[in-house]
C-alpha cells in the first residue's frame, strides 16, 4: 500500500509540473512573438494602465536564441495617448525597443533587459505557451507591471 501511495504521490507531482520544449541542454526554446494577454501597469506619474484594454498591441519577439541567451524586441502601442510608457523619458507609442535575455533551464526563469535604458523583466515561463513577468525601471522615469504573456503560433 506504501508503494502504490508514494506512485501516486509521484505521478501527481509529475502531472503538475508544466512540459516544455526543450534543446538537448535542457534549455527551453522561447524564440517567437509573445503577446501580452493581461496585466497591470504604473506609471511615475500614477498612470494605471490594464492589459490589453488600454494597448492595441503589446508582444515581445524573441529571436536569435543561442543556448540561454538571446535577444528580443519589445513593441507597445497605446490606444491612448494618455496610456503610455516612456523610453529613457521619451513616450513609448508604437517604437520598438530592442532588449537582451537569459533563461535559465531549471526554472525555468526568464530575464530580458531593455538596451538603453534601466526596465528589466523579470519571468518564469508556466507552460511552453505561456509566460509570467514583473517588469521594473528604476528612477525619475519608474515603471512597475505585471504581464501574462501568450506566444502566438507560428
Amino acid at each position: 500500500m506504501r508503494k502504490l501511495g508514494l506512485a501516486l504521490t509521484a505521478a501527481l507531482v509529475l502531472a503538475g509540473t508544466p512540459s516544455l520544449s526543450v534543446a538537448d541542454d535542457g534549455i527551453p526554446d522561447l524564440t517567437g512573438t509573445w503577446s501580452v494577454t493581461l496585466g497591470t501597469t504604473i506609471l511615475a506619474d500614477g498612470t494605471v494602465n490594464q492589459h490589453p484594454q488600454d494597448y492595441a498591441s503589446h508582444v515581445f519577439e524573441i529571436t536569435d536564441q543561442t543556448g540561454s541567451v538571446f535577444k528580443a524586441t519589445h513593441t507597445l502601442v497605446p490606444k491612448e495617448e494618455t496610456k503610455t510608457g516612456t523610453h529613457s523619458g521619451t513616450p513609448l507609442r508604437g517604437q520598438t525597443t530592442n532588449l537582451i535575455g537569459a533563461v535559465d533551464g531549471t526554472g525555468p526563469f526568464v530575464i530580458l533587459a531593455d538596451i538603453g535604458d534601466t526596465t528589466t523583466f523579470q519571468c518564469n515561463l508556466i507552460d511552453e505557451e505561456t509566460m509570467r513577468c514583473l517588469a521594473a525601471e528604476a528612477g525619475d522615469h519608474a515603471v512597475a507591471s505585471f504581464m501574462l504573456l501568450k506566444r502566438q503560433q507560428q
